[in-house]
């Protein structure tokens, strides 16, 4: 066994070896600064953990004079340890993009490099830290204390922030300096047509066309701002995880107040950074023009514009995002340091309202620009199933608005967002927004007879003729094509009526048609317009449930999303009002196009009417009150198809639906229809002046087994995949009325009167038209099936 002497006197030598060493890398004559190599660095750690192990784990001192030596050791290890810190706080980290020149990173990149290099520098302060700690020599003046040491790491990690951002900073403030940062980017394309011969002549140059240039505006502050933040990240999140893993001891403590010190310091300065780039941008991006012109509704604001404000907004998202980011990530270290509350505060907030702000004046003038160049587009391509494109652009406009919304990570961002698209854009209450749009037919109709060339020209003379009106501009449009075509009048004698009565005599069916596909185009808007409004609330519903905000308490969550669920509740409302609307405008479009089926517009089928009149004055002047004999005729001839399906058969409104209705509207379409009929052909079986007997029971059966089927044909989506609608519950009363006059006598009612859907007074008035129901039995029935209704209710 070795003697113990000897053992101390080996521990002393090696000691003195590996400090003297370590004094000897630092003067190394290869080094022709004081700036280390990142090997060098690496090499550092591990020569200083040997030394602290032998000190204070290895060697063992009895003697006074064993005593002065290891004091001695002590004394050379701390010293030479500190100027190792020092001279590490001066390594100079490799550039982004480069790669140091080291034998084994030759393949490594900058930022793995750069990891390497703080790990070793933060492993030699926590070195330094643990020699003083554990270290019973007396201190010595050239020493630094564990305050200083700490001080001293703090602004080393502020200065490699520094260095590590000035690049960037340095190509925004030039960037400022030359006015560059105000300079659009335009990219142009040429289309060269495809010519039959091979002729290389110059006048084929002159037929090419040149498509519209496509802008770019490049951002400047937000590249800027990402690297602050990614760098400030990049030191603050180690040190973030470094800070809540060490466990409750002394020396801990002092590691704690470290990372403490450091995380603070690189804080302040990033937040000094953002609000200096937080200035330029709103100097160098001022969001007062577009405050100034944000009620000024009737001012077209031109592509370049458009473009410009959609790279502001855009950039403004991205900034909102990284902020919230780091902000996130801060937010346990924030929680312990409630003096820290500039970003969260002042910045933040700042950022989140103007990009709010910005984003809604974005999406209103897209809007008013998407309306001014509406137009019917298909559908499903190659059907006349058409739709205002005004519909698909707030969809889409909305949809883009809450998804750059979402991707600030603010909850008050989205739910300003979703407001001010829910109230601007789907309110039923605005002027300017969808609805209004739909109900004036906005992009329900364009020419097919305007040349190319004229396309802007017209459109600028039609907005003048009626700004408000489409099928009044359309109209006024198809004449001017009209009068177009025919040239210079002919002189002739003056015939009774204006000129442009014949001119709408003459175009009186092309006419009808242009309405009419504008009505149904209008229904298709409308239904659109509703299953949007139901998307939007499901999409609101999906960016409320992401993990995005798992970050923030259930109560947080809750204050945060106040606005979010107002504009998802007027939505939906949004959703059922359209609907309504809906249902509003295919009533009046039936009543338009196929009449009321009122008595006072009743008509014999030999005047200019329309189908539901006629149905109304054969209905009334029918005779039920048949024997077995007269009923044969009428089931024989093709009276009933002639005279009483013909007009509607021949109405242009019922024959056209199905082919340019989608499927849903078609359901809609035929429920209001079906009700339509129903009260048609009640009414007109109690005002009627015929009776009914069991035949003629049997022949208003008929017509009723013929409409039903009528409305199921004209109302077939054209779709073979499409679901037919379910009317049993609109057709149910009439059901139940032509039931009830086929009974062979009114007591036999008393076994159905529990699914009966009549009230007692319909009842009444339909037995009553039984030629051969006496009136007493009739009021028995009513009176009993009039208790049982009471009573159940």
């Amino acid at each position: 066994m070795e003697d113990p002497q000897e053992q101390f006197s080996t521990q002393v030598a090696a000691v003195l070896m590996g400090t003297e060493e370590l004094r000897r890398s630092l003067t190394h004559p290869e080094m022709t600064t004081t700036i280390p190599s990142l090997e060098q660095l690496m090499e550092w750690p591990a020569a200083i953990e040997r030394l602290h192990d032998t000190l204070f784990h290895k060697m063992t001192h009895s003697t006074p004079e064993q005593h002065d030596l290891y004091h001695h050791c002590q004394h050379r290890v701390i010293t030479v340890a500190q100027q190792i810190l020092t001279a590490a706080w001066q390594w100079e980290e490799p550039e982004v993009g480069e790669e140091e020149v080291v034998v084994e990173e030759e393949e490594e990149t900058a930022a793995l490099l750069r990891r390497e290099g703080q790990g070793a520098i933060a492993r030699l302060t926590e070195l330094n830290l643990l020699l003083l700690l554990h270290s019973s020599t007396t201190k010595n003046n050239d020493w630094k204390t564990s305050e200083e040491i700490i001080e001293g790491y703090a602004a080393y990690q502020k200065q490699v922030l520094r260095l590590r951002v000035r690049p960037a900073i340095a190509t925004l403030v030039e960037a400022r300096r030359d006015g560059t940062i105000h300079v659009s980017i335009e990219e142009t394309t040429t289309n060269v047509p495809i010519h039959d011969d091979d002729d290389d002549d110059d006048d084929d140059h002159d037929n090419e066309t040149k498509k519209p240039p496509i802008i770019r505006f490049q951002q400047y502050h937000a590249p800027v701002l990402m690297e602050v933040l990614g760098e400030a990240s990049a030191l603050i999140h180690p040190l973030l995880q470094w800070h809540f893993s060490l466990p409750p001891d002394e020396f801990a403590t002092q590691i704690r107040t470290l990372c403490h010190n450091a995380i603070t310091v690189l804080d302040e300065q990033t937040q000094q950074l953002i609000q200096r780039i937080s200035d330029w941008f709103w100097q160098d991006r001022p969001m007062e023009e577009w405050m100034q012109n944000d009620n000024d509704d009737d001012k077209e604001v031109h592509l370049h514009e458009l473009s410009r404000l959609d790279a502001l907004v855009e950039e403004m998202a991205f900034s909102c995002q990284l902020l919230a980011r780091y902000e996130q990530m801060m937010m346990p270290f924030v929680a312990n340091n409630t003096s820290r509350m500039i970003l969260q505060k002042e910045l933040l907030p700042e950022w989140n309202w103007k990009y709010a702000a910005l984003e809604r004046i974005w999406a209103v003038r897209q809007w008013q620009s998407a309306l001014r160049h509406a137009t019917p587009v298909a559908i499903v391509l190659g059907t006349e199933v058409n739709v205002p494109s005004v519909v698909e652009d707030a969809q889409y406009l909305s949809t883009r608005a809450l998804e750059r919304a979402a991707s600030t990570r603010s909850l008050q961002a989205i739910g300003t967002v979703a407001h001010a698209v829910t109230h601007d854009v789907w309110s039923m209450e605005m002027a300017s927004g969808v609805h209004q749009s739909l109900l004036e037919q906005r992009g329900c109709w364009s020419s097919q007879f305007k040349k190319e060339e004229d396309d802007n020209e017209t459109e600028k003379i039609n907005m003048e003729k009626s700004p408000n009106s489409g099928f009044a501009s359309a109209l006024l449009e198809a004449l001017d094509d009209d009068i177009a075509k025919a040239g210079p009048p002919t002189p002739k004698a003056p015939s009774s009526g204006s000129f442009l009565s014949s001119i709408v005599s003459s175009l009186d069916e092309n006419m009808q048609l242009m309405q009419l596909d504008m009505e149904f185009c209008v229904m298709n808007g409308l239904l659109a317009a509703s299953a949007s409004c139901r998307n939007l609330v499901a999409f609101l519903d999906s960016l409320l449930s992401e993990d995005e905000f798992s970050f923030l308490s259930a109560s947080e969550k809750d204050k945060s999303t106040t606005m979010t669920h107002l504009a998802r509740e007027e939505l939906f409302r949004f959703e059922q009002g359209y609907r309504a609307t809906l249902k509003t405008k295919i009533a009046e479009s039936i009543v338009s196009w196929c009449g009321s089926g009122k008595h006072e517009d009743a008509c014999p089928p030999n005047f200019r009417g329309k189908a539901m009149n006629h149905l109304r004055y054969f209905l009334e002047h029918e005779n039920y009150q048949l024997d077995p004999v007269s009923f044969a005729q009428p089931e024989t001839d093709d009276r009933l198809e002639r005279d009483f399906l013909g007009p509607l058969r021949e109405s242009v409104f019922l024959k056209s639906m199905a082919n340019k209705c989608d499927a849903d509207v078609l359901h809609v379409l035929a429920e209001q229809l079906s009700t339509a009929l129903v009260e048609l052909f009640s009414e007109s079986i109690w005002e009627c002046e015929s009776m009914f007997t069991d035949c003629g029971s049997l022949l208003l059966s008929k017509q009723f087994r013929m409409i039903q089927s009528f409305v199921a044909t004209v109302t077939q989506p054209s779709s073979e995949r499409a679901i037919s609608p379910n009317l049993f519950q609109v057709w149910e009363p009439l059901s139940q009325i032509v039931f009830v006059l086929q009974l062979e006598k009114p007591a036999d009612w008393q076994a159905y009167q529990s699914t009966s859907v009549l009230s007692p007074e319909n009842l009444y008035r339909t037995m009553k038209k039984r030629v051969d129901f006496s009136p007493e039995a009739v009021q028995s029935v009513v009176e009993q099936f009039r208790r049982a209704k009471e009573g159940s209710t």
